[in-house]
């Protein structure tokens, strides 16, 4: 494989097409609305998106998960567009799970509400287009870095694994950081469980080891 061809392959790989706010109506939109103005734009990038569509079913399921703020009628609003694509966005990293405590927790800040959520959903825009280069950047540097032919069959199996292995470990990363701002409260309850336990235990030990040392000081006592 040669430069040419690896070069198209990494542009069309990251070239997806995202729906930035100012393409959403400030008007509240029926569902079937929103979903084919989300459609009509992933037309707009590369073939392998075009089947990544964004359903019915998965917004009722972010509704029924609470990833979505309850409606009043059957329209949506524009935070509630930006809610759905940020969750369809971070869904091929996150669990349903993690993203609600993501959402949850942002909005547990009383000073983050819909317009802060729009300049996020801004800003991230911004960030996430310059990404595509990076990234493909990032992978034409291993190249080199790893001196790394590509008409080799095992070194084109090497850096394909190594590209997976980048990729799982900042999906690790952004985890990591999530679990420490946002920690599950499930894992929260198992550790403080855990932790009771284990002082228990270590009481119930030291309680044994008094009791012994008095034992044995009475005896020597008596001797």
């Amino acid at each position: 494989m040669d430069m040419e061809e690896l070069n198209r392959i990494l542009g069309e790989a990251v070239n997806d097409s995202n729906l930035h706010s100012n393409e959403i109506p400030s008007i509240d939109l029926y569902l079937d609305q929103i979903l084919s103005l989300v459609a009509d734009k992933q037309k707009q990038g590369a073939e392998r998106f075009s089947d990544r569509v964004l359903t019915k079913t998965m917004v009722n399921n972010y509704s029924k998960d609470g990833l979505i703020k309850p409606i009043s009628g059957k329209k949506y609003s524009k935070e509630h567009i930006i809610q759905m694509l940020v969750v369809y966005m971070m869904k091929n990293t996150f669990s349903i799970s993690e993203i609600k405590r993501l959402l949850k927790g942002v909005y547990l800040d009383e000073s983050f509400g819909g317009e802060e959520l729009l300049s996020s959903y801004d800003r991230f825009m911004e960030i996430k287009d310059g990404q595509k280069k990076l990234c493909s950047d990032l992978a034409r540097d291993m190249l080199d870095r790893y001196d790394f032919d590509l008409d080799g069959n095992e070194d084109f199996f090497i850096y394909i694994m190594s590209l997976a292995s980048m990729s799982a470990y900042l999906g690790d990363i952004a985890r990591a950081l999530l679990e420490s701002a946002y920690p599950d409260p499930e894992l929260v309850e198992q550790h403080e469980r855990d932790e009771n336990k284990r002082r228990e235990e270590l009481e119930k030990e030291l309680g044994k080891q008094e009791k012994k040392a008095k034992k044995d000081q009475k005896k020597k006592g008596k001797e």
